[in-house]
C-alpha cells in the first residue's frame, strides 16, 4: 500500500483500539504506529537498488520485530504521555494493532512483505489488490472524516471506526478469493 493509505489505515485501527479513552490523539497515534514498518526505507537507501527491494518490506515487517518492539515502544510512549486514562495495555493495543494493519495490508498486494523474518526468508504475497487502492483509501478517509467530525467516545465514532475496518476487510478477502480463483481457473486450462 502506499503511504498515505497506511496513515489513515493506522488512524482509524487507532481510534478502534483506543479512541473512546483519548479521542483524536489516537488518530495521531495510530497513524504514527501503523507507519513504523515503513521507517525501513532510510535503511534501504544504503544499498544498491536491487538489495533495496527486499530491504523494503523485510525484517521491519515481520512479526518477530512487531512483538519485540511494540511493548517496547509502548513503554516509552506511556512514560512520555503521561496520559492516565492509557494503560500499558492500551498503549501496547495502539502501537501493536496500527503496525500488524500494515503488514497484513502488505501481504495482499504485489511485493508481499517478508512477515516470517528471520526464520523465513520467503515474501509472502496474495498479489490480489493494487498498491494504490483508491476503493481502500476513499473508505478510510471518509471514515476518518466522520470520526473527527464526532464526539469523543460517541457511538458513531466507534461504529464508523468498526464499519470501515471490517468493510475494508471484506474488500480484501474478497479480492484474495477471486484471485484464487482466476488462478487457478488459468492453471486448469493450461493443463
Amino acid at each position: 500500500m502506499n503511504t498515505l493509505t497506511h496513515i489513515v489505515l493506522g488512524a482509524v485501527v487507532g481510534e478502534a483500539a483506543a479512541g473512546k479513552k483519548v479521542g483524536n490523539k489516537t488518530l495521531v497515534y495510530g497513524a504514527i504506529a501503523g507507519s513504523l514498518p515503513d521507517f525501513d526505507i532510510f535503511v534501504a537507501r544504503f544499498f544498491d537498488p536491487v538489495d533495496a527491494l527486499f530491504v523494503h518490506r523485510g525484517f521491519s515487517h515481520s512479526i518477530f520485530l512487531l512483538v519485540i518492539l511494540a511493548p517496547l515502544i509502548a513503554y516509552g510512549a506511556k512514560r512520555l504521555s503521561r496520559n492516565p486514562t492509557l494503560t500499558l495495555k492500551d498503549w501496547i493495543a495502539l502501537v501493536s494493532l496500527p503496525w500488524l494493519s500494515h503488514i497484513v495490508v502488505d501481504i495482499f498486494n504485489t511485493y508481499g512483505t517478508a512477515i516470517l523474518e528471520p526464520f523465513s526468508h520467503a515474501r509472502v504475497s496474495f498479489d490480489s489488490v493494487p498498491i494504490v487502492d483508491i476503493f481502500i483509501l476513499t473508505v478510510l478517509v471518509a471514515a476518518m472524516i466522520v470520526i473527527l467530525l464526532s464526539r469523543r467516545g460517541s457511538m458513531l465514532r466507534r461504529a464508523t471506526a468498526r464499519a470501515s475496518l471490517l468493510l475494508i476487510m471484506a474488500y480484501i478477502g474478497i479480492s484474495a478469493v477471486i484471485k484464487t480463483n482466476v488462478d487457478n481457473g488459468i492453471r486448469k486450462k493450461l493443463m
